[in-house]
């Protein structure tokens, strides 16, 4: 007899991904437009979570040179990708969280693009931390494998989490007076050639 493991989830972490820089121009330009964050408060989510993902249209072409920067650590490693979308930014208070929910409905797991592409394409959704506190959850998507629940990830600032779009993922409230934890997310379809 042996182990054989079979269908993993693989995830990619990039620390210190994007220039200070690059990213606070794209933050500030988007908290700035306070009218589409105040117009997409999300009240579901907390009293004071705020996004701009109805909005994102707008703003997604700011976020082209985080995109490329994030795209050069990962052509070392025969990876690449294009952004589905525009990416969105969201902020969480002390009590705000968003519950359990996968981007396979944005960014779908059928999706034509990716059959037409062939072998090796495949659809995620990534997450760059724009805080030093709180986390993200990811739930093991095998209900029968011997890793139950979930991963918690801590965000760090400038931290980029590449992620299978039909991962299932939460935040839970961090808890911190008078401290917001913000993100910038985005789907994409990631290509790898071994």
């Amino acid at each position: 007899m042996h182990e054989v493991v079979l269908f993993p989830s693989r995830f990619y972490m990039i620390e210190n991904a994007v220039s200070h820089q690059k990213l606070m121009n794209v933050l500030n330009t988007i908290k700035t437009d306070t009218d589409y964050l105040a117009a997409s408060v999300n009240a579901d989510y907390g009293p004071t979570y705020k996004t701009n993902f109805s909005f994102k249209d707008v703003h997604g072409k700011l976020f082209d040179p985080i995109i490329e920067e994030i795209k050069g650590h990962l052509v070392k490693d025969y990876i690449s990708f294009e952004v589905s979308g525009a990416p969105w930014y969201a902020e969480y208070g002390e009590h705000d969280y968003h519950e359990p929910h996968i981007h396979a409905t944005t960014c779908p797991v059928d999706d034509d693009r990716v059959f037409q592409k062939g072998e090796n394409y495949y659809n995620y959704s990534g997450i760059i931390c724009l805080s030093n506190f709180g986390e993200t959850t990811f739930l093991n998507p095998n209900t029968s494998s011997f890793v139950r629940g979930g991963v918690k990830i801590n965000s760090e600032f400038n931290k980029v989490v590449l992620f299978p779009s039909n991962i299932h993922h939460f935040v839970t409230p961090h808890g911190l007076k008078d401290k917001v934890r913000a993100v910038f997310s985005f789907n994409c379809i990631l290509n790898y050639r071994p």
